[in-house]
């Protein structure tokens, strides 16, 4: 009987904590802000993170997938990814929240993932600081360029290895190096700017303040992200189209505690 009665306690604890867990929201996933129909990525990291996106933005893909990007080790890392991508009138938006597993870590926030035309830290109020790249991608080393046309049914982009893209890229290291949180803006690059778009000061400030416009990350409180979590939903297995190989270029470089 005592065995019996131990048993059942066993059970009983096991159902409650089960429920605990099935009731609980995602840590990740995609939610809205109160009043708009706009999906965006919430991240109940500490602390938590979503998006400010310009208005009128259409989400076009949204999943979540493995990644194994590359360390100073003799081993790939290893790190789950939720990616949202939405149409921009002349580019293509990209929101991505990367955690780490195992006992890997993200290298620290200013090492950057390609060479860059332009990079500076933007600090925040606390000890953490939003990072920002401008840089140059072919379509064969840049996971998303050309993903706008290929939303639109260009045929003629399908496949198509030519050409490039101008990238910005905010980023923020979370939770001790364990979170990366990437907000992105793309624009097919005009053929005849891609030779000398380095020099072109202008350019690259105009492009720098469309991306800023059309996207940004947004810290949040805890009261702003209890309330974007009531209606967070898990998300589907990023689709194919998209290559786990050049997303873990993307994502950047991982390393060990202690290793450089």
């Amino acid at each position: 009987m005592l065995k019996a009665f131990f048993l059942l306690i066993i059970v009983a604890v096991i159902g409650v904590l089960l429920s605990s867990m099935l009731g609980q929201a995602p840590l990740r996933g995609l939610t809205h802000y109160p009043a708009s129909p706009e999906s965006i990525l919430l991240s109940r990291a500490k602390p938590a993170v979503t998006f400010a996106l310009e208005p009128g933005l259409s989400l076009q893909k949204a999943g979540w997938c493995d990644v194994h990007p590359q360390t100073m080790d003799n081993l790939d890392g290893d790190a789950k990814m939720w990616l949202a991508l939405y149409r921009h009138p002349q580019g293509l938006v990209v929101t991505a929240v990367a955690d780490c597993q195992g006992r890997w870590e993200w290298d620290a926030g200013h090492h950057a993932a390609y060479k860059t035309l332009r990079s500076m830290e933007r600090p925040q109020q606390d000890v953490f600081s939003i990072w920002e790249t401008v840089t140059v991608l072919d379509r064969k080393h840049d996971p998303f360029c050309g993903t706008k046309n290929n939303m639109e049914g260009d045929s003629t982009a399908q496949g198509q290895d030519t050409g490039s893209c101008l990238v910005y890229r905010a980023k923020m290291i979370l939770e001790f190096n364990k979170c990366a949180v990437f907000a992105e803006y793309h624009e097919d690059l005009p053929e005849n700017l891609a030779a000398d778009i380095a020099y072109d000061d202008r350019y690259l400030t105009d492009f720098t303040q469309r991306a800023r416009k059309a996207c940004q990350i947004k810290r949040l409180s805890k009261e702003e992200a209890e309330a974007l979590a009531q209606d967070i939903a898990k998300m589907d297995v990023l689709d194919k189209g998209i290559s786990r190989r050049s997303l873990a270029v993307w994502t950047g470089r991982m390393h060990r505690p202690g290793r450089p």
